[in-house]
C-alpha cells in the first residue's frame, strides 16, 4: 500500500515538472517586462521622468553662471550648494557621494555616479589637471563634510589663504543651504 502511494507521489511529480518544462518551452519569457513586472526603485515616477530626459545632456544651465565675471563668490557658492541639493534630490542617495576630496566630490558630479548624470561639466574652466574645483581666483575649493548631507564649502578668497577674513563659506545641511 506504501508503494503504491510512493509511485503515485513520484507520477504527479513529474507530471507537474513535465507541465512546467513544456509551458517554458513553448513559451519563453519576453525580453520587456511590463511596467508591473518590472523591477521597483527608490525614485519616483517624476523623478524617474526627469532623469530620463537629463540623460547625457549637458549639465543643468544654472552651473553655467559659476564663475561668471557679473556674478560673485557668495553666488557660486550657491550655485554650488544647489548643485548638491539636485544631486541629493534626483538620485536619493548621499550616501553614493564620496565627500574625502575635492576631486572625488567632483568626480561624482561630473558623471561618476550609479546614474552617469553629470551636474557639473567636466570641462569648466573651474576644474584644475587635478580635477578639483576652484573658486574664482583659482584656488581649490575647501569641502569639509560634516556629515553626508551637511556640508560645509569654502573659497579662500582673493588672498588665496584659507581662514582669513576674505574667505566666503556657505553650508548646506539636509539638502537645504542655510
Amino acid at each position: 500500500m506504501n508503494g503504491t502511494r510512493i509511485a503515485y507521489a513520484l507520477a504527479a511529480i513529474l507530471l507537474v515538472f513535465g507541465i512546467l518544462f513544456y509551458s517554458i518551452k513553448t513559451n519563453p519569457p519576453s525580453e520587456k517586462l511590463s511596467d508591473e513586472e518590472a523591477p521597483k526603485t527608490n525614485i519616483s515616477s517624476s523623478d524617474q521622468k526627469s532623469l530620463q530626459s537629463q540623460s547625457h545632456t549637458p549639465p543643468p544651465s544654472y552651473f553655467s553662471q559659476y564663475g561668471s565675471s557679473t556674478g560673485s563668490i557668495q553666488k557660486d557658492l550657491e550655485i554650488l550648494n544647489k548643485t548638491f541639493n539636485v544631486y541629493w534630490r534626483l538620485l536619493k542617495t548621499p550616501d553614493e557621494i564620496r565627500l574625502d576630496s575635492n576631486a572625488s566630490i567632483v568626480k561624482t558630479l561630473t558623471g561618476d555616479n550609479r546614474e552617469s548624470f553629470a551636474f557639473i561639466d567636466k570641462e569648466s574652466p573651474f576644474i584644475n589637471d587635478e580635477g578639483e574645483l576652484l573658486d574664482r581666483w583659482g584656488t581649490p575649493i575647501a569641502f569639509h563634510p560634516i556629515s553626508v548631507t551637511n556640508i560645509e564649502t569654502r573659497s579662500a578668497g582673493p588672498d588665496r589663504k584659507f581662514y582669513t577674513d576674505d574667505d566666503s563659506v556657505k553650508a548646506m545641511r539636509g539638502g537645504q543651504i542655510r
